[in-house]
């Protein structure tokens, strides 16, 4: 029964590893992202109303893509799972 119980916990291990890493890559990308809208000068717009993002968003979240009125429009449309940090 052991060895069930510690492939298990391996499992387990693995997979909120793999799922961290997705988490990673993908604030990475939104990282890199932003330093592209600094270039293109659309840094700290709205990607959908083009109104300003409001400046403690962006201090806490310096890659957001919205302002947080759209965040939260966006956020009602899209299901999360269940213990996600995304």
């Amino acid at each position: 029964m052991k060895d069930f119980t510690d492939a298990a916990t391996t499992e387990q291990d693995v997979s909120e590893t793999l799922e961290e890493a997705a988490v990673l890559r993908q604030t990475l990308q939104q990282v890199r992202d932003a330093l592209i809208r600094i270039k293109d000068g659309t840094y700290g717009k709205c990607a959908i109303c083009g109104r300003p993002i409001e400046p403690a968003r962006l201090e806490a979240v310096p890659w957001a893509l919205y302002c947080l009125e759209d965040q939260k429009k966006q956020d009602a449309r899209t299901p999360t799972h269940q213990g996600s940090t995304l």
